[in-house]
C-alpha cells in the first residue's frame, strides 16, 4: 500500500472516530435526562449507566473474535448506523424499561466501535508508526469525548434542573453519526486501491 493510501485510511479512520464517539457522548448524558424526564429513581438512574457497560462486560470477548473473522470496517459499520437508529429511538422513547434496554444496545454499539477502530489501527499501521498512530486514535476519541456533551447541551438548552429539549439532543447525535458513515466510502475506494496493487504486483 502506498504512504499516501496509507494516511488516507487514517485520517479517514480519526474523521470516524471522532463523529461517532460525539455522537455516543452526546446521547449518555441525556440518556439520564430522558429518564428523570419520565420519572426514573436514583436506583433506576444507577441500573441505567452500569447496564450500559454490562452487556459489553459480556461479550467483550467475542467482539474480538467477530472483528477478527468479520473484518474492522463492517463491525465499525455496525456500530455508527447503530449510533443513528438509537439516537432517533432514544428521542421517541418514554418508557423506562425501553430507555433502559436502548441503553443496552448502546453499550454495545460503542464496544463495537471502539474494537474495530482499535484493531484497524493495530492491523494497518506500519511497526515504526504503531505507537503514533495510537496517539492519534486517543486524540479523536477524546475530542468526540469532550465535545459531544457539550454539543449535546448546546442543542438541548436548559428549562432549569432538565433539558429543554432532550429529544433535539438524540436526533443531533443521531446526525453527527450519520457523518460518521461518511469515511467509509473512503475505506471502499481505499481497499478498492489496494487490491488493484495486489493484482499488479
Amino acid at each position: 500500500m502506498t504512504s499516501r493510501s496509507t494516511n488516507s485510511w487514517l485520517w479517514a479512520l480519526l474523521v470516524n472516530v471522532a463523529l461517532a464517539q460525539a455522537s455516543i457522548y452526546v446521547m449518555r448524558p441525556m440518556i439520564t435526562y430522558r429518564a428523570l424526564e419520565n420519572g426514573a429513581s436514583g436506583y433506576e438512574i444507577g441500573l441505567i449507566a452500569s447496564i450500559y457497560a454490562l452487556l459489553p462486560l459480556l461479550i467483550a470477548v467475542p467482539m474480538g473474535r467477530w472483528v477478527g473473522r468479520f473484518g474492522e470496517i463492517p463491525l465499525l459499520f455496525i456500530g455508527c448506523f447503530s449510533f443513528i437508529i438509537l439516537g432517533v429511538a432514544f428521542a421517541f422513547l418514554n418508557n423506562f424499561i425501553a430507555i433502559a434496554a436502548a441503553t443496552a444496545l448502546a453499550g454495545v454499539a460503542h464496544l463495537s466501535n471502539v474494537a474495530a477502530s482499535q484493531a484497524m489501527v493495530a492491523n494497518r499501521s506500519a511497526m515504526n508508526l504503531q505507537d503514533q498512530n495510537f496517539g492519534y486514535f486517543s486524540f479523536a476519541t477524546s475530542l468526540g469525548h469532550s465535545v459531544g456533551p457539550i454539543l449535546g447541551g448546546l442543542i438541548a438548552g436548559s428549562a432549569g434542573v432538565l433539558p429543554r429539549s432532550s429529544t433535539s439532543a438524540f436526533i443531533f447525535a443521531a446526525l453527527l453519526a450519520l457523518l460518521s458513515l461518511v469515511p467509509f466510502f473512503l475505506f471502499k475506494s481505499i481497499k478498492e486501491v489496494r487490491t488493484q496493487q495486489e493484482r499488479d504486483a
